[in-house]
């Protein structure tokens, strides 16, 4: 057995030991950047969260911007269920004009400050 073998060998059978090895950060940073472009399948963005907990930076946002819309729903007799709102998440924020939250996640994803 020649030491390249050995040494191959050895890697190995510590990239099966230590998983974490198959996403290094510099991968990790590319995945990331992937979700935030939102250009990936629902089975995609679902694989990448349950083996690597990784969602797209819109998420939050996202949230507060449809929870907003909900509340205004409400507030205008028209939402078909109110359980809608809790639904959404007991501790996202709900903002008076859902569209500054829309315009903002616009300008973040363009680079803009």
């Amino acid at each position: 057995m020649k030491e390249g073998d050995l040494l191959r060998e050895a890697e190995f059978i510590a990239d099966s030991i230590a998983p974490e090895g198959l996403c290094s950060s510099s991968s990790k940073e590319l995945l990331q950047a992937k979700l935030d472009s939102l250009l990936l399948t629902d089975e995609a963005y679902g694989w990448l969260y349950m083996n690597f907990r990784l969602t797209p930076k819109w998420i939050g946002p996202a949230k507060v911007f449809l929870k907003s819309l909900l509340a205004i729903l409400q507030k205008e007799g028209v939402l078909a269920d109110d359980d809608l709102l809790d639904a959404v998440g007991p501790s996202v924020a709900v903002v008076e004009d859902p569209m500054e939250v829309a315009y903002e996640i616009i300008r973040q994803g363009e680079g803009k400050p």
